[in-house]
């Protein structure tokens, strides 16, 4: 599941996959802007057949949060 998004966020920012980790940030360590956040959620929505609350992605900081949230969405 961690290599999926980090491949997904690595279609729309400029920071190497291999300095992703859990710990980093999506703003201020990739600095994804609002848009490209958005398409990456899709993008997650698309790969796991889910659907991602809006009122959760404000909530999410790391890519970590983000792959434990992905995660338990797909168990559900």
């Amino acid at each position: 599941m961690f290599k999926n998004i980090v491949t997904i966020l690595e279609k729309y920012t400029d920071y190497p996959a291999e300095q992703i980790t859990n710990e980093t940030s999506l703003l201020t360590d990739i600095a994804i802007n609002s848009l490209d956040y958005v398409k990456v959620i899709m993008d997650i929505e698309d790969e796991f057949d889910i659907e991602v609350p809006e009122s959760a992605i404000g909530e999410i900081n790391t890519v970590g949060e983000l792959v434990t949230f992905i995660e338990d969405l797909v168990e559900e």
